[in-house]
């Protein structure tokens, strides 16, 4: 069993905080979901960029964030901050799928905790059962493809991504027939420039 560490402050992040991180990057990864047989389209196994993540339930959230995926080599990282449920917060969560481990920790180095990862790195995939809404161009010269599918319990999300190499660009989320969150990604690039990104901070 992961604990963590000792003498590392472990209650500097609220409960309900992170719930919120969490749900954050459930929702890039409900968005486009886990690796599947046959899956309508996968985002490249590398790749960087940015999301905008609004929650309107759960008290209602507002974040920003860097993500670093590397499905290669079973890692990814979020680098996240803005407004959980009316607090501000600063953190990162690393999943190193290769070590069975994610940790939770902020900028300062006075927080860490790490939990097991006892499953595989899931690929950002579009699912097969997911219904092929429409196609569309974005701006002058952008093909892009809308994807709607049912996540089970009256949750539906609609996912939008470029046509020629499943890079995700928006996800829309409904809970119980309602509007309940959005993700917009920017300024995503192939590859990771800093390979460094991944590994584990000292104070973990």
């Amino acid at each position: 069993e992961i604990t963590p560490v000792t003498g590392v402050q472990t209650c500097a992040l609220p409960i309900s905080t992170m719930k919120v991180l969490f749900l954050a990057v459930f929702a890039l990864l409900a968005a486009s979901a886990f690796a599947q047989t046959d899956p309508s389209c996968c985002a490249p196994d590398q790749w960087e960029g940015q999301m905008m993540f609004l929650d309107v339930d759960n008290g209602g959230s507002q974040l920003f964030m860097f993500i670093s995926y590397d499905f290669e080599n079973s890692m990814q990282r979020f680098d996240i901050t803005g407004d959980a449920q009316g607090t501000n917060i600063t953190a990162s969560i690393l999943q190193r799928f290769d070590l069975g481990t994610e940790y939770v920790f902020n900028p300062e180095g006075t927080y860490c905790n790490q939990t097991a990862l006892p499953y595989s790195m899931p690929q950002f995939c579009v699912p097969p059962y997911a219904d092929r809404s429409f196609d569309f161009t974005i701006g002058a010269e952008l093909p892009a493809t809308s994807y709607f599918y049912n996540q089970g319990n009256a949750n539906f999300t609609l996912i939008t991504v470029s046509s020629d190499a499943c890079i995700p660009i928006a996800g829309e989320f409904f809970t119980d027939d309602r509007w309940s969150g959005k993700a917009d990604y920017l300024n995503i690039a192939p590859g990771i420039q800093n390979p460094f990104i991944f590994s584990v901070p000292s104070n973990c």
